[in-house]
């Protein structure tokens, strides 16, 4: 059964049937269908958002068996595009936004040149919360 987990702002999926434990890759089909289901935008965006954030993510209930984050990958938005690892979406006029990828998601708002918001992953229960700040352009 594929296992997915957090790791430095990145969803990696593992296989535990495969011999030596090597990492299940997700193939291009899998990469094609996010990426056109990312392509269109569901209702206007805004590019007020444009820049690239870092900051850190924190288990929201540390008793579970969760994986520690490490440093998190930047999120990048341009054109009103967010990727954030393997995560995509678009950000809303309102500064929401929803990625996803497989079964994680991240949900989240931004406000001025700050985001905040939940990384929601369902196996094993794994939430973290999110704060990042735009460091550039």
């Amino acid at each position: 059964m594929a296992k997915e987990r957090l790791r430095g702002g990145r969803v990696e999926r593992h296989d535990d049937t495969m011999k030596t434990g090597s990492a299940l890759t997700i193939g291009i089909l899998a990469g094609l269908s996010l990426t056109f289901s990312a392509c269109a935008p569901q209702g206007p965006i805004t590019t007020a958002y444009d820049g690239v954030y870092e900051g850190q993510a924190s288990l929201t209930s540390p008793a579970m068996p969760c994986e520690v984050p490490g440093n998190l990958s930047p999120m990048k938005v341009s054109g009103g595009h967010v990727d954030f690892g393997n995560l995509r979406g678009w950000v809303q006029q309102d500064g929401q936004v929803n990625l996803v990828f497989g079964r994680v998601y991240v949900v989240g708002q931004f406000q001025g040149t700050h985001f905040s918001g939940q990384i929601m992953n369902p196996q094993p229960a794994c939430n973290y919360n999110l704060s990042m700040d735009r460091v550039g352009s």
